[in-house]
């Protein structure tokens, strides 16, 4: 038996941004690779990728799984790695890449080879513009009902081809039911898989090349999905979402109804369940690591291996924090702080089978310590966490620790170019019960833009919305391919089985914002969206509606001295990406490029991490519900890293930051919002403007 390892130790992932092919025969990539050849890589890599459960039915890679060994062969990688991921990013030519996959695909554990394959992919220069199946093409059977596969083996049998309607997790009883199409978004399920591969916990920057502000985007990425969980959650009349306790019973029971291919079904939880210690993590020490994070928190100063002290009390010490929290190897002290995120999901996914590491074969080996002998629950894997409702109950209580630590930092000044940061040293005296001994250290920009005035803010909706500042949501359906998930007889031809799901979508839509500046500049435009009533009706406080502002776009914009229109598409946001085709019709699309039938347009640096551009803003409800929609102008001048980075180069920049570059913005991910506020009036500045909006959803189209 092969199981998808669920917390995966050699995986990660990069990517980048647009460069269009336009079919010209000797155009090549930056790394030197020619249209044809990166045509074929393309075509090699999907073939890799398809029935992986199974042995490959493709001569090619069959027969080089069978004639070739990487140990034999250790002059054709850079160095003598032993990880998988290690081995696939060091070959030296594609040739060898793919002929060490070849022979891997056939020989390891299915989930740790497509999780390595793909991120040592996204890292090799000579792959750039190669474009991987979504996750729930690759593994369809965790993303879909266990009748659904059984429905599909049916019409396998009978060599019928058929479409089968997919349901969500849960019934009518289970009020939790009302948000499942949020969480079990198959493109929001996607977007978590793919930011974590290309940010992963065990990046070594050392070994492999240091990603910008990493622990920030753990944070920000994941706290902009509270957000919107939470907003999705008002949309159907439910609370915002509690924080997680170690020592209190979890009320909500989860059924995934969803199966691994060999292994049985995703682990249920029933409601009211009580943590227990796992043999890797007790509750006391989580108790303890998070008692010590908080200290760092409350102090703005972590201790690092050495009893070094390194203040928070800067614009790096959300990026400290955020790989503190995670942990990620670049945390200044894991054996202090432990690793509170990754142990977070093992204690929930194995919260009915807590005595054994696992219950069944991990890589081909027995494990006989699992009492009931249940395989890894959810949580335990990226493409499948979001859809358990308490992954963001578990992530709400992270983000009120960052939560703290923002509000330690205090507001951001108005109008002088100074903050009041401190670093505390401690008490002097007898027993340190002396005077406190603080250092004014934090300096911060402004939040005012001088000379810029927003005057007017509006949005428009494309559809059929003739009202202005009225934007309209509905569901539609979405349907991609079982094959992928199905056992297949030698020499029997393949039938097309399909599963259709419903969905969230939204009109796209254009803003327009009005603008007076007193000289010709740049500016970075922010767009922000906060749910402006509690689910009882009563209006949010303005610290909490801070907190749950949603980022829907950000992009630079020219000013011209006087009177200024600024419009953008919602389809444009820095946000999101839209939704990739399906396994088949991209292969296809490059075979017939290669024979010359079609033209392919190669997108070098195309980013498979992304909100889905459907899940831009939340549901509503059907009578109009009201959000807050906020623009605030900042000096681009100001934000800016270095000449070539930008906003406008595609893909969902915000939540995934910029490939082999550093993060387009100097300002903190979320500003001006991440700080508290003392209140409305002393904070805003001409540069803000905002307008009450209404989301209206319309049902099913």
């Amino acid at each position: 038996m092969r199981l998808l390892i669920a917390v995966i130790v050699f995986v990660g992932a990069a990517s980048a941004w647009p460069n269009f092919f336009d079919g010209v025969q000797n155009q090549r990539t930056s790394a030197g690779v020619s249209r044809e050849e990166l045509l074929d890589r393309q075509v090699k890599v999907l073939t890799l990728l398809e029935r992986i459960h199974e042995p490959s039915n493709d001569p090619v890679v069959s027969s080089t799984a069978k004639s070739f060994n990487p140990a034999e062969n250790p002059l054709l990688y850079t160095s003598q790695g032993s990880e998988m991921f290690r081995s696939l990013s060091d070959a030296k030519t594609f040739d060898t890449f793919f002929k060490t996959a070849s022979w891997a695909r056939e020989r390891l554990n299915e989930g740790l080879f497509v999780y390595a394959f793909i991120t040592s992919a996204l890292h090799r220069p000579d792959l750039k513009g190669v474009k991987f199946p979504a996750p729930y093409e690759i593994n369809p059977h965790f993303f879909v009902p266990t009748e659904v596969i059984q429905e599909a083996y049916r019409a396998q049998m009978k060599q019928t081809p058929k479409t089968i309607a997919s349901g969500f997790t849960g019934t009518a009883k289970n009020v939790e039911q009302r948000v499942a199409y949020f969480g079990e978004d198959v493109g929001l399920e996607s977007h978590h898989y793919h930011w974590h591969m290309d940010f992963p916990f065990w990046w070594d920057a050392g070994k492999f090349g240091a990603k910008d502000r990493k622990g920030e985007l753990f944070f920000y990425m994941h706290h902009q999905l509270n957000a919107r969980f939470d907003a999705e959650r008002l949309s159907n009349n439910l609370p915002r979402v509690k924080p997680i306790g170690w020592n209190e019973r979890l009320a909500e029971g989860f059924a995934p109804h969803a199966t691994y291919l060999r292994e049985g079904e995703f682990p249920a939880r029933p409601d009211n369940m009580k943590f227990r210690d796992l043999p890797e993590i007790t509750l006391g020490e989580m108790d303890r690591f998070t008692d010590r994070i908080r200290e760092a928190v409350d102090k703005l100063v972590a201790e690092g291996y050495n009893g070094n002290m390194m203040s928070l009390n800067n614009s790096a010490g959300i990026n400290v924090l955020g790989a503190m929290i995670e942990a990620s190897t670049e945390s200044p002290n894991s054996l202090y702080y432990g690793s509170i995120h990754n142990f977070c999901h093992m204690l929930l996914s194995r919260i009915a089978d807590p005595d054994g590491k696992y219950g069944v074969s991990v890589c081909g080996i027995e494990d006989p310590d699992g009492k009931y002998g249940l395989p890894p629950g959810v949580m335990e894997h990226f493409e499948t966490s979001t859809r358990d409702p308490t992954f963001f109950r578990l992530h709400k209580f992270l983000d009120e620790i960052f939560r703290e630590y923002k509000n330690n930092l205090g507001p951001y000044p108005r109008n002088e170019a100074r903050n009041y940061g401190y670093l505390i040293l401690g008490r002097g005296g007898a027993k340190g019960k002396g005077k406190e001994q603080r250092i004014l250290i934090f300096l911060n920009k402004q939040v005012n833009f001088q000379g810029v005035e927003v005057q007017a803010l509006k949005v428009t909706s494309s559809g059929k919305s003739q009202t202005p500042n009225t934007l309209i949501t509905f569901f539609d359906d979405f349907e991609f391919d079982l094959n992928n998930a199905l056992d297949h007889i030698q020499g029997k031809e393949d039938v097309e089985i399909k599963t259709v799901i419903k969905r969230l979508n939204n009109e796209p839509f254009m803003y327009n914002i009005e603008v007076r500046s007193d000289a010709n500049r740049m500016a970075t435009v922010r767009i922000f969206l906060a749910p402006k009533y509690e689910q009882y009706g009563a209006e949010i406080s303005l610290d909490e509606k801070r907190w749950e502002m949603i980022e829907l776009d950000k992009f630079t914009a020219k000013l011209a001295a006087g009177s200024n229109t600024i419009t953008r598409n919602s389809l444009d946001s820095s946000v999101t990406i839209p939704d990739q085709i399906g396994l088949k019709q991209m292969k296809q699309q490059a075979l017939d490029a290669i024979n010359g039938d079609s033209t392919f347009q190669i997108d070098e640096d195309y980013r498979h991490c992304g909100l889905p551009d459907r899940l831009l803003i939340p549901k509503g409800t059907s009578h109009g519900m009201e959000f807050e929609l906020w623009v605030v102008l900042s000096d681009w001048e100001e934000d800016r890293v270095d000449s070539t980075a930008s906003f406008e180069t595609g893909g969902s920049i915000s939540y995934c930051g910029e490939s082999n570059f550093k993060y387009p913005d100097k300002r903190a991910m979320g500003f001006p919002w991440d700080r508290p506020i003392p209140d409305l009036d002393s904070f805003v500045t001409p540069n803000f403007k905002s307008v009450d909006i209404k989301i209206k959803h319309i049902g099913m189209v």
